[in-house]
């Protein structure tokens, strides 16, 4: 699964435990691991993660809470992050909610820390 680099030390730390995706059909199942990567054809990972849950949800339904735990300072910053990546916010917009935790660290990126 990819990630933004910015978000590495988050869900290393385990203060990201969401990410939310625009995706035209579910990519990830709930009990499955997966490797976490910055880049998409780049063969190093920093940390393997469980998916607990997958659900849909509306854009203009996330609260704060749900904003903080994918990794954001307020709403307004996820906001503000998901129109530079997606470009609008419409409230009526259905996203793929992957809720997650670390099960592995990469070996590298502990040495790098």
């Amino acid at each position: 699964m990819l990630f933004h680099p910015k978000y590495v030390p988050m869900i290393v730390a385990g203060s990201k435990k969401v990410t939310r995706r625009v995706w035209k059909r579910n990519l990830v199942k709930a009990g499955g691991i997966y490797q976490c990567k910055t880049r998409m054809f780049d063969s190093r990972w920093f940390a393997k993660i469980r998916v607990t849950r997958v659900w849909m949800q509306k854009l203009g339904e996330i609260t704060e809470t749900e904003a903080i735990a994918d990794g954001h300072s307020s709403l307004d910053e996820f906001k503000e992050s998901w129109m530079k990546f997606y470009g609008k916010w419409n409230p009526e917009q259905e996203m793929t909610v992957i809720d997650f935790e670390v099960v592995e660290v990469s070996s590298e990126w502990q040495s790098s820390l």
